[in-house]
């Protein structure tokens, strides 16, 4: 199996209309986002998914351009689907 990269950058597209928000644990924090973002990239679901260090975020909040893609998400992490 051939090695996998997972890479941020600030440059984002249009966010999604369909959102999850998925706790943070901060003592978890970087193997989760690792698991995440392995995902995504395995699965090729386009997302949006800006990340904030700022303490009082305990939270990742993801947007997605279709529900499916929100709904697979939730089913595989978990979090609170958010309907504005």
């Amino acid at each position: 199996m051939a090695p996998q990269t997972v890479s941020a950058t600030t440059e984002i597209g249009c966010e999604g209309v369909f959102r999850v928000d998925v706790p943070l644990d901060p003592r978890t924090l970087l193997p989760r986002l690792h698991d995440i973002g392995i995902w995504l990239v395995e699965w090729q679901i386009p997302h949006q998914a800006p990340v904030s260090m700022q303490p009082q975020n305990d939270r990742l909040r993801i947007s997605f351009p279709e529900q499916r893609y929100a709904h697979a998400f939730h089913m595989q992490f978990g979090g609170q689907v958010v309907e504005e």
